[in-house]
């Protein structure tokens, strides 16, 4: 993997990674946009190429680091974490 190439990332695969980085499904992201679901599975397939990532988390996780869309991660929000006491 070459990681000195750049990344360009379209304003059109920009909104439809928000919203698939806000759990949106396909055919949701569609309705709201106008497009064919069909059309959001081939963004959604750009975007995991161009980001060299294998499942959404690859997505999330390239999105943290690279700040391509601003979200609001909800297991950020979460301030304490309980763990089962081990017996």
């Amino acid at each position: 993997m070459d990681l000195s190439k750049r990344v360009w990332i379209s304003n059109r695969e920009k909104q439809v990674l928000k919203m698939l980085l806000e759990e949106k499904k396909a055919n949701e992201i569609g309705k709201e946009l106008g497009l064919d679901e069909k059309t959001i599975s081939t963004y959604k397939l750009r975007l995991l190429t161009k980001t060299n990532s294998k499942t959404i988390i690859g997505l999330y996780l390239f999105n943290l680091v690279h700040k391509v869309v601003d979200i609001e991660y909800p297991f950020m929000a979460v301030r304490e974490i309980r763990l089962a006491k081990e017996k």
